[in-house]
């Protein structure tokens, strides 16, 4: 355990992966704080560049519930205490990144993924608990005084731009404990393994929940290269209007999500290319496309926006695709399909085994 003057974060194998990016920077840790009101422990991943010995930045998405703590603490004029748990079970980072409703629940999260509670211990320097297991522990506080900030970035973030560069508060770190001989787990920032780590839990967490308000959806994705904020829906339409609300019920799950198409249940939402077929048969922008600007969303994005349109901020234009086909009993042209029972009795094993180079193909 290192206090006091022997704190050195220095000391630790952080790493840089983006030409741009402006230093080492800490890109695995789930960040642990407490949220006033309730007394519940909070867990979100963000980015932490190394700024000093005993200082790493602090920059977190205004629609995330961290900041709702920060801005609490400082309504109250109180300081935030943190602890970024570094290395774990890979149940911590994705119980880290779901999105649960209310504040806090995602060490319990981590606990369902793992099929059992998460031993836990008390911090040393900040009255938090990480889990016991953790490499690494980083313990420390964040003085949410607005003018208690430092420039931040760049850095390569998960849009696959360097966004978000300005003036962040920061952590002063009063400790840092580990185990005997840790291992320092790194996530390759504006990457692939960025992109799905943000996905795959949220993925989970949105279904979950749109479904408590649309019970006829049957499935989700969020593909790679929508960056979190493309996600599409199929679901078992019995009314027209259903889609619509399925959407809605999906960007108060998550705010980064920003587009979003919603198919039947005969297109497969892992099928990109079925998507976009549904998209071009089933749907027509004036009637099928809701837009709704000044949402608030993800804010590193680079094309958000503020309250004035021409400014930076943190909202954005959501949109709605309606792909899908119209309720009974309304017509609709039927898709070509090959007869089930003939693709039942095709057997191309059997005929890859059966043919001769040169011989006639004949009908059967």
């Amino acid at each position: 355990m290192l206090t006091g003057d022997d704190v050195d974060i220095g000391e630790l194998p952080f790493l840089v992966h983006q030409e741009l990016d402006a230093g080492k920077y800490i890109t695995s840790a789930a960040t642990i704080s407490r949220d006033p009101d309730s007394g519940r422990l909070n867990a979100g991943i963000f980015r932490h560049q190394v700024q000093g010995s005993r200082q790493v930045g602090f920059m977190t998405n205004p629609a995330h519930h961290t900041s709702y703590i920060l801005r609490n603490l400082r309504d109250q004029g109180r300081k935030m205490e943190v602890a970024l748990v570094i290395g774990h079970h890979p149940a911590m980072l994705m119980g880290a990144v779901s999105k649960l409703p209310g504040i806090g629940g995602e060490l319990e999260a981590m606990g369902g993924l793992l099929g059992g509670s998460v031993e836990v211990v008390k911090c040393k320097t900040v009255d938090l608990q990480v889990p016991a297991r953790a490499e690494i522990v980083i313990e420390g506080i964040v003085d949410t005084d607005p003018s208690k900030v430092e420039h931040e970035g760049p850095f390569g973030e998960y849009p696959l731009y360097y966004t978000r560069i300005g003036p962040m508060p920061w952590v002063q770190v009063t400790a840092i404990t580990m185990r005997h001989d840790p291992i320092y787990v790194d996530v390759f920032n504006a990457h692939s393994e960025h992109l799905v780590l943000g996905a795959l839990p949220r993925m989970g967490s949105i279904y979950r929940r749109v479904r408590e308000a649309m019970p006829t959806v049957n499935a989700v994705n969020l593909p790679l290269y929508g960056i979190r904020s493309a996600l599409f829906i199929s679901m078992k339409k019995k009314v027209d209007g259903e889609p619509k609300i399925a959407a809605c019920a999906a960007f108060a799950v998550d705010p980064i999500l920003k587009h979003v198409w919603v198919v039947d249940e005969d297109i497969d939402v892992f099928n990109q290319d079925q998507v976009l077929w549904a998209m071009t048969t089933r749907f027509q922008a004036d009637r099928d496309l809701v837009i709704m600007p000044n949402f608030l969303g993800g804010h590193l994005n680079p094309v958000t926006y503020g309250f004035h349109r021409e400014e930076k901020g943190p909202m954005e234009t959501k949109l709605i695709f309606d792909c899908t086909l119209p309720a009974p009993p309304e017509h609709f042209p039927q898709k070509c399909r090959v007869p089930p029972e003939v693709v039942e009795r095709v057997q191309p094993n059997q005929v890859l085994r059966d043919y001769q180079p040169g011989a006639k193909l004949t009908n059967s």
